[in-house]
């Protein structure tokens, strides 16, 4: 029911209500710092689970590259340089 919520606040706003100002802990944002604020902090939260988990199950499957792996992915993420390098 949260996610549900907050889906639907989001696509309530318009371009001009990003731009009013909201106050969270004391602090004034606009409404676009108070969703980016919200969105960092989720992913801070997420970081730290998945590091639990990682200390807890070392064994488990990499979510994104695994360390020493990044040699072997590179090519599938860096465009061919058009200088002449």
């Amino acid at each position: 029911r949260g996610w549900a919520v907050l889906w639907a606040t989001l696509e309530s706003l318009s371009d001009a209500d990003l731009d009013l100002t909201v106050t969270i802990r004391g602090e004034s944002h606009s409404v676009r710092q108070a969703l980016l604020r919200s969105l960092t902090h989720a992913v801070y939260h997420t970081g730290q689970i998945l590091y639990v988990v990682r200390l807890l199950r070392p064994q488990s499957k990499w979510l994104t590259i695994a360390p020493g792996q990044s040699q072997t992915w590179a090519g599938k993420y860096l465009k061919p340089s058009s200088g002449g390098r």
